[in-house]
């Protein structure tokens, strides 16, 4: 695997809404990544739903929102909450 060495990689499956997932995390060049899978059609996949969600609720809150969100994925809040 490509990304098999990288810090903190992990993979795992789950059962989500009665659909097998598999979710790999792992840490590339100061970036944490998550990919994740359903052996369903990628339009159903429950990932591809959630994003298409925060597409939508971040185009309704509008660029102060969305610069403010932006503003603490890079100061690494995201990453800070999910320790705590």
């Amino acid at each position: 695997m490509l990304y098999g060495g990288c810090n903190q990689f992990e993979i795992h499956q789950s059962i989500v809404q009665n659909q097998t997932a598999v979710v790999c995390n792992f840490n590339y060049d100061g970036f944490t990544i998550e990919i994740f899978g359903q052996s369903v059609p990628v339009l159903q996949q429950n990932g591809f739903l959630h994003m298409m969600i925060e597409y939508r609720l971040l185009a309704l809150a509008g660029r102060d929102v969305q610069y403010r969100i932006r503003q603490l994925k890079t100061t690494r809040f995201k990453n800070r909450a999910r320790l705590l």
